[in-house]
């Protein structure tokens, strides 16, 4: 009677083959993952970016029935109103009900400036029944620039992600982002910010890795985007002020 013998060899060779299969997918694995979160975060920047410049032809609306000029005061319309400005939210909830039907445009949930007080995730309720519950603190995520008319120059910037300053007024050499993603002005880990300019145009502007700050050219070399220059032969966002939301 024959017997079969078991060929070690070949037993090592399908070990091997086993071995490399299985180095082959840890590999794929560790490159499927990043590839991954970058989809995602593409993703998320995508419908962030037409949300903010969806926001800008309610602001110019606003304007055209304003004499030309943005928001530039609390409850801008409303009997009791024309306080000052808080917050950026405060220059927005004059956009709803008037130029915008609910809040949806200015959330973002992978911003840290979607959470209430508790540091809950909030973002947008579309609960506009009273005044005081529009735009409540966590329902809106943009920055604004306010001190702004439609004869501004096209370039300004009138809308951009928050920023890592302290929520309401800040200066304008404060505006910068974050790369702590959990952080208020980390949304996109400081490296891209959503900006909207005078002329409507959205982009996703690339933040400067040394600094923190979306800039501009000058003849200098380069500026913060968002602070102001009395330069007279290129003025830049003079007289204009910078809101954080809530």
């Amino acid at each position: 009677m024959l017997t079969m013998k078991h060929n070690p060899r070949s037993r090592a060779f399908t070990l091997i083959e086993l071995l490399v299969v299985i180095a082959i997918i840890a590999l794929l694995a560790s490159i499927a993952v990043p590839v991954y979160g970058t989809a995602q975060t593409r993703g998320a920047q995508t419908k962030a970016l037409a949300q903010a410049k969806g926001i800008y032809p309610a602001l110019k609306m606003f304007a055209m029935d304003h004499n030309g000029a943005y928001p530039s005061a609390k409850e801008q319309d409303e009997p009791s109103g024309g306080g000052p400005l808080g917050d950026a939210n405060d220059a927005f909830a004059n956009l709803i009900p008037g130029y915008l039907s609910n809040e949806s445009p200015f959330g973002n949930n992978v911003s840290a400036w979607s959470k209430d007080n508790n540091g809950t995730l909030k973002g947008p309720d579309n609960n506009i029944s009273s005044r005081d519950k529009i735009l409540e603190k966590g329902e809106n995520v943009y920055a604004y620039v306010a001190g702004m008319t439609e004869v501004s120059n096209s370039s300004w910037p009138i809308i951009a992600d928050g920023f890592a300053a302290a929520p309401g007024l800040i200066a304008g050499n404060a505006a910068k982002y974050t790369r702590l993603e959990g952080d208020r002005g980390g949304v996109w880990k400081g490296e891209r910010a959503i900006v909207v300019r005078n002329d409507g145009s959205a982009q996703l502007e690339k933040v400067d890795r040394q600094t923190l700050t979306v800039t501009r050219r000058t003849s200098s070399g380069t500026a913060n985007l968002f602070a102001e220059d009395r330069n007279e032969n290129n003025p830049w966002l003079v007289g204009c002020t910078i809101y954080n939301p809530r």
